[in-house]
């Protein structure tokens, strides 16, 4: 029987993150049959994720090293996210699945549909943004049109991988300001330059505890579940067990 099945799995190591998630899609690239799998997590230690076709050389591995982080590269593209303090949460699913659709944007459309309801109901005046892609190497330096706002300041980041048969889709709700140090970890720049990238990050970022709003990943992950099972005309049920199983390696 179709239905949407969801976890929740608390704060992970990044590499172990992204192994489940690849796991989840693939399952549904070998097998197609309709269903949609979404995980909610967290991130432990604090992890600096690359988008797919990103280049790692603009990372500056000792510092991340020094501060006893982790450097993943996700399966999904878009820029680069440093994860701390944040609900993340991964979607996958067949293509062409009612309610969700087959194109690029049909389904970073349909997923923020969802979300502009899930906001909406705990009060949160969310809009989707407009202005394009990144513009550097950091994901929230501006937020595309499937994004989530606040009075013009990115709340939420996304990305999206879609295969033969299935997609991967990634977000990221900013909680608090651990995102604003990813200049740090970016090699080249002296302290003058990381004081400027943070400093452009605040001025585009906001986060729920500079909104005031409470979520956690059992809340959201909740939710969102509901949400979505009622948009594709799933019934949903929670899972204990992580997705890997088998094929969990590699982009």
């Amino acid at each position: 029987m179709a239905e949407l099945i969801w976890s929740v799995d608390g704060d992970l190591a990044g590499e172990l993150n992204m192994a489940h998630d690849r796991a989840m899609w693939r399952a549904f690239e070998a097998d197609p049959s309709p269903g949609v799998r979404l995980r909610v997590y967290g991130w432990s230690p604090p992890a600096l994720s690359l988008g797919f076709h990103q280049d790692q050389s603009a990372v500056d591995l000792q510092e991340l090293e020094a501060r006893g982080y982790s450097l993943v590269r996700r399966p999904t593209g878009g820029a680069a996210v440093l994860h701390v303090d944040e609900i993340t949460y991964a979607v996958a699913a067949p293509l062409g699945l009612v309610g969700l659709g087959r194109a690029v944007q049909e389904i970073h459309d349909n997923i923020a549909g969802s979300l502009l309801e899930l906001f909406a109901g705990i009060g949160l005046g969310v809009e989707l943004g407009g202005a394009g892609p990144p513009r550097d190497f950091a994901c929230f330096s501006a937020a595309g049109g499937h994004e989530m706002t606040v009075a013009g300041r990115k709340l939420v980041g996304s990305a999206l991988r879609r295969g033969r048969r299935a997609f991967l889709q990634h977000g990221s709700i900013l909680c608090g300001d651990g995102h604003l140090e990813l200049g740090s970890f970016m090699a080249g720049l002296d302290s003058v330059a990381q004081g400027r990238a943070r400093q452009r990050l605040e001025q585009q970022t906001c986060t729920l505890r500079s909104l005031s709003v409470e979520l956690d990943q059992e809340g959201f992950a909740g939710q969102l579940a509901a949400l979505l099972a009622a948009r594709v005309g799933m019934p949903v049920r929670r899972v204990q067990d992580a997705p890997i199983r088998h094929g969990a390696e590699g982009p």
